[in-house]
Formats: structure tokens, sequence, C-alpha cells
């Protein structure tokens, strides 16, 4: 990562285009939420939302890829969890792969870096032993495809849009993130995706209904709502926003740095960055998914060990959580947060059973 200051290319990205391309996409967004939440889905509306407006918001996001990369990759990944459920993939009939904006977009993207890298216009990151590690295990994983249940063709898109397309989206992300600037707007970008995310995950805890997914609401037990909003699971919701807090706190740490100048606009920042990070850390725990926890407790094992004025940060507010913890001891252990799901062993045996049938 350069840590320059030279600017962004979002910084250079002219008024009128902006406001072109957010009257373009909110009027997309309109439309495809207006058609959705009908219920009446006739001939004109279905031509509608399969090809008009699929097409219509591929093309607004390659337009702004072609004029900067990084702002077409910031928008793909803050649309891509939405895009089933708002018409904006394109539907291509039965037996055909559908061409969903996550697909499109990372073909294009991908063709573009390397276009621009071939013509001397960008210099590509080299790709390190992870990714070679990464590149084997989905080699293998390629293996399984003629074991599945579920046909061959349905396979391989699992693969391709579990595995392939987010490995794109990574190397992508490294091409088009070149210094702290484009960082921060990456900060800003998985922030506010993570606050949706968790206001979806509170409401549906809350209430116990659904939204933007076509099943009945579930429970993990007589306490708690299983979180099927958005995602279908608790489980990929909650680790998106647990991935998003470290780079939140990141960023907070950075602009409470000794030295920055305490202006009005920074300690608002601040404020709302600290409100975003609060909200994102209730979405996670209200999830109550072991795998979300497990995230949050892992990356800010990682913080602490890499990075000292984290630790200047964090451990004050992990040392009153701990004397809290035990002086409420009793009350903690015996929460149906612990017995009801951390030390719920139904899903382990089910896992430890698919593992053996799979070796």
């Amino acid at each position: 990562m350069n840590h320059s200051t030279q600017h962004s290319p979002l910084d250079r990205l002219p008024a009128w285009l902006l406001a072109l391309l957010a009257l373009a996409l909110g009027g997309l967004l309109a439309l495809a939420l207006m058609t959705t939440a009908s219920g009446q889905v006739g001939l004109a509306d279905s031509r509608l939302t399969n090809i008009v407006l699929p097409l219509a918001a591929a093309g607004c996001l390659i337009a702004l890829s072609l004029y900067s990369p990084l702002a077409g990759f910031l928008a793909w990944i803050a649309l891509a969890p939405y895009s089933q459920h708002l018409a904006l993939d394109l539907r291509l009939g039965a037996g055909i792969p559908d061409l969903s904006l996550s697909r499109m977009l990372a073909g294009f993207l991908l063709l573009l870096v390397i276009t621009q890298a071939a013509l001397g216009k960008r210099k590509l990151r080299p790709l390190a032993w992870s990714d070679l590690a990464y590149a084997l295990f989905l080699f293998g994983l390629l293996f399984s495809v003629p074991q599945t249940v579920y046909g061959k063709l349905e396979g391989v898109q699992t693969i391709l849009d579990a595995y392939i397309v987010p490995f794109i989206a990574l190397f992508i992300a490294r091409q088009v993130v070149r210094n702290q600037r484009d960082l921060r707007w990456l900060t800003v970008v998985l922030m506010a995706s993570a606050v949706a995310f968790s206001l979806l995950i509170i409401r549906e805890q809350l209430t116990g209904e659904v939204l933007l997914y076509s099943r009945e609401a579930a429970r993990y037990s007589r306490s708690f709502q299983k979180v099927i909003s958005l995602m279908g699971n608790a489980a990929p919701i909650g680790v998106s926003t647990a991935m998003a807090i470290p780079l939140g706190l990141t960023m907070l740490a950075q602009s409470l740095q000794a030295g920055s100048p305490a202006t009005p606009a920074r300690r608002a920042g601040q404020l709302v960055l600290a409100a975003a990070l609060a909200i994102c850390a209730l979405g996670v725990y209200m999830t109550y998914n072991r795998a979300s926890w497990l995230a949050v407790a892992v990356t800010l094992v990682v913080l602490l060990a890499l990075r000292p004025r984290m630790r200047r940060m964090l451990l004050p507010v992990l040392l009153l959580a701990a004397v809290l913890a035990i002086v409420f001891w009793q009350t903690v252990v015996n929460s149906p947060a612990v017995t009801e799901r951390l030390l719920e062993d139904d899903s382990v045996g089910y896992r430890t059973t698919v593992l053996r049938l799979a070796l």
C-alpha cells in the first residue's frame, strides 16, 4: 500500500458526472424497489425486471468503472448483496447460467485492469503465496463437482459465486486501492454496508420479520431468531459485518492520533464512525452466530498483536468489559446467549458427521 498523499481517482470525479450517475443509479434502484414491492409482475414488468433494469445498472457501473475503476469497484461491492432482490441480475432463462451483477462486474473489472496493465497504464501487484494456496484449494474444490447431488452445472456455478468471484474481487481491490485515500474510500463503503447489514439483523431479531429473502422466519432456539434476511443465513451476513470492524477501528485510530487537527468536522466524523462501530458490534452479537462472534474475536486479537496504537484504544474497553463480565458472571453464564447458543453442540455433531462422510 502506497502511503503517499496522492489523490484518489474519486477526488477527480467532476460534479456533473457524480450528479448524473447518482440520478441514474437512484432512479434504477427506485424503479427496482417499486417493481419488487408491487407483488404483481405482469409481462411488461417481467421484461423490465429481467432485462432492462439489469442491463441499465450494469451499463451505469461499467461507465463508472471506465472513468474510475476504484469507483466502479466500490459501487459493485455496495450493490452486490442486494442485486438478486432488486432485479439487478440478468436472468437468461431455464438451463442458461444467469449473468448476475457480480459476475458481470467481476469479469469486466478483471479484463479492464489487465488491459490497462498490457497498455502500460497500470502496474499489476504480484500474487502472494496465499493466492497460490487459494488457487490450489480451488483446483481441489473443482474435483468435487462430479460428486454433487445438485448437478454439475449448479456445482460449478456455486463454486464460481462463492469462491472464484470473491477471489477476483480481492485481486481487483489490490490493483485499484493504491494509497491511503483509496483505502479510506473503501473503509467508508464497507462500514456503510456493515451498518446496513446490522440494521437488518437487529430488525429481524426484534420483529421476527424476514426482509429481502423469500423464506419464512426460522429460529435457533426458543429465545433467538435465526437471521436469514438478505443472505439466507446468519453466518455470511454476520461475518461480512465483522470483517468491516477492523477497518473502521483502524480508521478511527488514525483519526484520533496525536497531531491531528481537532476540527468540528473531524469530531463529527469520529462520532459517526464510533456510532457505526457500535451498531456493527451489536449487529454481529445479535446474529447469535458463533462464526460471526469468532470473526470479531480473531480480528481483535490480530489488531492487538500487530498494532500498538490499537492496544491503547482497545485495552481499556476490553478491560472494562472483562470487569463487568466478572461482576455479573452468574448472569452471563446463565444467559440464553451462553446456554442456548455458545454451548449448544448439535451443530458441532452435525459438522463432525459431515466431515467423517466427506473423508
